[in-house]
């Protein structure tokens, strides 16, 4: 895989700033910061990646992407900057939102910490970054946009409703999530002491996961190419792997990694959309 900017922490920037806009805009509070969880959980899971924004260079584009290859319904959202947000099985699971510079593109995951401004102080003191320094969202929670010390851009959120509850994964859910990293020792003595993180080898060592209290939370892998920044790379589960491949190539998307089954726990693969975006589709059951 070439290098390309959705790989690099610069597109933190996009949700940064959208989260700037939306602290400004009292009129559109309402729609733009929706509770992450209705009705409320008032349970929060530390640890777990409750929520992901695409940001992107070109909204519609991708929205539409979206939409015809997985079938996430859209909620526009108008006035700050065209987000748009996704939804799942009648859940929310996400949005859309524009970057700020032209070419801009990535996934960004919020992470469930027990206290924002801790996190975001803490990551700083610890050779991460602060992209956005902790903000409230009205209806939504406190968050700040972070990288850690390889680069790595991720959120961190404090719901006010609470977490989505861990269920089985259907068609649509986000059903995984993996750390892309240069120093998997050094992205484990950072997470653990960030939010708890165990890790543990698997499948004979050749693979690694983050968990916390017994939970598996999250995978954590050497980058495999040459020219590929850190990132936190979600994946959708799929029902069926060869028709979302038909369709992401029929809507303008790529396949960047063929199906395959490392571990005997479905058919994976990598897509990228039409503005850049890349996501990992799964054919399989929750992990």
């Amino acid at each position: 895989m070439k290098r390309s900017p959705l790989m690099s922490p610069i597109f933190g920037a996009g949700l940064a700033a959208f989260l700037l806009a939306s602290t400004v805009a009292p009129s559109l509070e309402a729609q733009t910061v929706a509770p992450l969880v209705v009705p409320a959980s008032n349970t929060h899971h530390v640890g777990k990646f409750v929520w992901f924004d695409l940001v992107t260079s070109d909204v519609e584009a991708a929205a539409s992407f979206y939409s015809q290859v997985l079938g996430w319904q859209l909620e526009r959202v108008w006035g700050i900057s065209d987000y748009i947000s996704l939804t799942a099985n009648g859940r929310r699971i996400g949005g859309i939102t524009p970057a700020e510079n032209p070419g801009e593109v990535g996934w960004i995951g919020s992470l469930s910490v027990e206290n924002v401004d801790k996190a975001a102080e803490w990551v700083e003191q610890n050779g991460g970054r602060v992209l956005q320094a902790p903000v409230d969202l009205p209806n939504r929670g406190r968050v700040a946009v972070l990288a850690d010390p390889q680069g790595a851009v991720f959120a961190a959120l404090r719901s006010q409703s609470g977490d989505p509850p861990d269920a089985t994964a259907r068609p649509g859910d986000w059903a995984w999530v993996e750390l892309w990293t240069t120093d998997l020792e050094g992205a484990h003595g950072f997470y653990r002491r960030l939010v708890g993180y165990q890790y543990a080898a698997v499948h004979g060592g050749s693979y690694h996961i983050f968990g916390r209290q017994d939970v598996p939370r999250a995978g954590v892998v050497e980058i495999p190419w040459k020219g590929v920044e850190p990132n936190w790379l979600p994946y959708v589960l799929v029902r069926n792997l060869a028709v979302i491949l038909r369709r992401v190539k029929a809507g303008g998307g790529n396949v960047l990694q063929e199906p395959r089954d490392d571990f005997g726990d479905g058919n994976m693969a990598l897509i990228v959309d039409p503005t850049g975006g890349v996501l990992g589709v799964w054919e399989g059951g929750s992990k």
